[in-house]
């Protein structure tokens, strides 16, 4: 299978697990904040953003590990790809020990971190119960994950969690139905979601034939520590506003913050899984020194980036505030409608998205120490920013902290990646994003001539479409005129996937 086949179906499987998992991800916790209430859902938010500091370990030490494995499978050494797997595979898994011992203590000291109106065994039951899942995740299945991923067989992952995502949300309906409580609701989920990294398990081993008494390449993962700055960052990003919100303010709060995530998480989601149809070949060609290819590839890649982002987020700063008010019709222990607060939280994520495809390029390059000051100053300039802006503006100050530190780092990940990467002038960002804000611009204005009410969720879908038509045909019409060589290039790429 080629790496245009290939890229096709990694992306098509990314997406079709990120539009499943939006659909699931709107109608579960709805479910379970109609049932529960806001202090619960805020509560079970918070939990899981405490629990997401896995996910640093994953976003900064699978980055090196993913990239270690591109080499030798561009040229099927079995032997680096069995030291390399040796060495991802041990150590994930004494991560994975470490963080069931960070679970056991969170579960201790969690109930006191923030008074609530529920017992302290509900609240240690429900920190341990919403561990197993990830622990499951990288003790069995996060070796296999990487490798699949950087062999460009990405799909196999995307398909088995868009199974694991449809049944769950089934199963927590039925339970809901049947007046379940969220420790049983969430234990059962905890068992649906461990069926994907045992079946990549028993898949990997049978695909790889990985040899496991050959020693680990211990310096497939020397550069784990500097990729570390970056996985601080992203760690801050995606994880530490719940955190602080429930220290500084309540889960009632957190809930309000977590149905805005629910949009702009999703459409994250979905634009990281486009890039999943061209990370892995371009990684590919860059290990192969393929550069003319390169240059093309990566043009296309950062045009579709763009454009998606800017389209995606415009559709959501206009549609986001109706789509909460049909989401939270029924809930009434707090306000949930929040103008300014909606437009800053997505832009900030707006900024996160346009720099993927830059950052992505420099782990495939594995310059992971150079970048590492970079992420570090985000990080702190988020932190900072947020803990003194909470206490005076809430939610919304700590967005403004996210925002601006998203765009420090945007915008350093850009200047070194066109700098040092692909070697061109980084005045070529700028053009995108410029001619992209202006299409986007002109989209919101012209929504404002649009009159239509929106009262069921059935309506929401309608405005919606009608919003991304008019944004597309805005967004397309700016970057046919500027980017006319990328437009051709996709409808190229698009042809030559469909006929083979």
């Amino acid at each position: 299978m080629n790496r245009s086949k290939k890229g096709f179906l990694n992306m098509s499987s990314h997406l079709l697990d990120q539009a499943v998992t939006a659909v699931c991800g709107f109608i579960v916790p709805k479910l379970v904040l109609e049932s529960f209430g806001s202090e619960v859902n805020g509560m079970v938010s918070s939990i899981t953003q405490f629990l997401g500091i896995i996910a640093l370990m994953e976003s900064g030490f699978g980055s090196v590990a993913k990239t270690a494995f591109y080499k030798p499978l561009a040229y099927r050494d079995k032997e680096g790809i069995s030291g390399v797997f040796n060495a991802t595979e041990s150590f994930f898994r004494r991560i994975a020990l470490i963080f069931a011992g960070y679970c056991v203590l969170l579960a201790i000291v969690f109930p006191f971190i923030k008074e609530s109106s529920f017992d302290y065994i509900f609240v240690f039951s429900l920190v341990l119960i919403l561990g197993i899942k990830s622990f499951m995740q990288y003790y069995f299945g996060v070796s296999y994950t990487l490798m699949f991923n950087a062999d460009q067989c990405g799909y196999v992952g995307g398909f088995l969690q868009v199974v694991a995502i449809i049944l769950n949300a089934v199963v927590t309906v039925i339970l809901l139905n049947l007046g379940a409580g969220v420790h049983v609701v969430k234990l059962v989920s905890a068992g649906v979601f461990i069926i994907k990294p045992i079946v990549m398990n028993i898949y990997g081993k049978r695909k790889y034939e990985i040899n496991r008494k050959l020693p680990k390449d211990k310096t497939s993962l020397s550069q784990k520590w500097d990729n570390l700055g970056q996985s601080v960052a992203l760690y801050i990003h995606t994880k530490t506003d719940a955190i602080l919100i429930t220290v500084f303010l309540n889960f009632a709060e957190v809930s309000v913050y977590s149905v805005y995530s629910l949009v702009t998480t999703s459409l994250s989601a979905i634009i990281t899984s486009i890039s999943s149809g061209f990370v892995s070949g371009l990684g590919n060609m860059y290990a192969k020194g393929e550069k003319e290819n390169f240059d093309r590839v990566f043009s296309l890649y950062e045009f579709v980036n763009t454009t998606v982002t800017f389209l995606f987020y415009t559709i959501a700063f206009i549609v986001v505030l109706p789509f909460v008010r049909v989401y939270t019709e029924n809930v009434t222990d707090v306000d949930y409608i929040r103008p300014l607060f909606a437009g800053i939280i997505i832009v900030a994520e707006l900024l996160y998205c346009l720099r993927l495809p830059y950052y992505y390029m420099i782990t495939n390059a594995r310059h992971f120490k150079q970048i590492k000051s970079g992420a570090y100053v985000e990080a702190g300039i988020n932190i900072v920013l947020s803990l003194i802006l909470i206490n005076f503006l809430g939610i919304t100050g700590l967005v403004i902290g996210t925002g601006i530190a998203m765009l420090f780092r945007t915008a350093q990940i850009a200047l070194y990646c066109s700098k040092h990467i692909i070697k061109r002038s980084p005045f070529m960002v700028l053009k995108r994003v410029m001619v992209n804000l202006a299409g986007a611009v002109a989209s919101v204005a012209v929504s404002k001539f649009i009159v239509f009410d929106v009262n069921n969720f059935i309506d929401l879908f309608v405005y919606a479409i009608i919003i991304g038509l008019i944004s597309l045909m805005l967004l397309g019409l700016v970057n046919l005129i500027f980017f006319s060589k990328d437009v051709k290039l996709m409808f190229q790429k698009v042809k030559n996937v469909v006929r083979r």
